[in-house]
């Protein structure tokens, strides 16, 4: 048996898809400690985890990036909280490790601080990642860029511009987040996002092959495991079973990011459409809207309990957006390459 410490920011969308992983590790006979934001401990202590909340400074995440009144002000703004917080994870995890003496340390990818202390600790650490792997490959355009993969001189010349304006600028303003910490903890200078990620024992990125651009280069340190299915057990709703496909889904953030125009414009543009459609708005009020007939808005809705209906998606992009939901739910994507079968549900349960 090994004891293992998990500790994730305190955003839902970065929790969520780990559980399934935490819960078989403890059902293997593993003994399992999660630190987590203080909204989600009982839920998370009721699906038989211990579970403790994060240190009372940064023990909740209010983002303000939705303030930003342009793309790179909100990116800013999100690095500066995510260095903010950076100190105090470190010194919470620390405590933790004294405190429980860990075998594992399992990180989720926003929490900095807390990766600079793994990787000072000597223990064997994994970064969990249910985001986009940002990592640079051969085979694939830079990150965050959506752009096609193309192999020509022209396309790699392409490539290696827009990374240096790209990755190559946000490498600069990370680094001068983290690195007078890192430097307060013995550990390397961050300089560039490869290095942060590989510093790791293992990368475990909860999503799958026809969800990343073909590659030949992965390092042996990144393992798809599928999608993390977990959420808070609910009942169906009575309405969903009154509700006939084809359905749509519309999704806004588990946490405040001033996305009511996502509902607001689902309500108008699907307005007698001969379709049903749920949003689920969850730190917007859904009695704020006035919806057509066929568009049900409430709060908080399972995803899980809807995407079995379900014929298209709209969402926010956030966190373990329904990217990371099921493979079923995009059964005509390609896997790696023909021939090859796409990995699934390592992750479940």
């Amino acid at each position: 048996m090994s004891r293992f410490l998990a500790y994730v920011d305190a955003v839902p969308g970065r929790l969520y898809p780990l559980v399934a992983t935490l819960l078989e590790l403890a059902d293997r006979g593993h003994d399992v400690t999660v630190k987590a934001g203080i909204d989600d401990i009982e839920r998370l202590r009721s699906a038989g985890l211990h579970a403790e909340p994060l240190a009372p400074p940064i023990e909740r995440f209010e983002p303000d990036d939705w303030k930003a009144r342009t793309r790179f002000g909100a990116l800013m703004s999100g690095l500066r909280q995510f260095g903010e917080r950076a100190r105090a994870q470190a010194s919470d995890l620390a405590q933790t490790i004294e405190r429980e003496h860990p075998d594992v340390l399992f990180i989720d990818e926003g929490a900095w601080g807390a990766a600079a202390v793994a990787e000072r600790s000597g223990l064997p650490w994994a970064y969990s990642l249910v985001s986009a792997l940002p990592l640079t490959s051969r085979d694939a355009p830079p990150f965050g860029l959506g752009l096609r993969p193309r192999h020509d001189r022209i396309g790699r010349l392409r490539d290696r511009v827009a990374r240096q304006l790209t990755l190559g600028s946000l490498e600069r303003v990370v680094a001068r987040q983290l690195n007078g910490l890192r430097a307060e903890l013995g550990v390397p200078p961050f300089t560039t996002i490869d290095a942060c990620y590989l510093a790791a024992s293992l990368i475990i990125s909860y999503t799958a092959e026809p969800f990343e651009y073909p590659r030949t280069d992965w390092p042996e340190k990144v393992r798809l495991v599928g999608p993390g299915l977990w959420e808070p057990p609910a009942e169906p709703p009575a309405w969903l079973a009154d509700i006939k496909p084809p359905l749509v889904l519309v999704t806004c953030s588990t946490l405040f990011q001033n996305d009511r125009k996502i509902a607001q414009i689902a309500c108008e543009a699907f307005d007698g459409e001969p379709f049903d459609v749920v949003i689920t708005t969850v730190e917007i009020d859904p009695a704020t809207f006035t919806p057509p007939a066929n568009v049900r808005v409430e709060r908080f809705v399972p995803h899980s309990l809807v995407l079995d209906h379900a014929a298209c998606v709209v969402c926010h992009a956030g966190m373990a957006s329904p990217r990371n939901r099921s493979p079923t739910a995009c059964p005509s994507l390609p896997s790696r390459s023909a021939g090859t079968s796409p990995k699934w549900p390592v992750a479940s349960r």
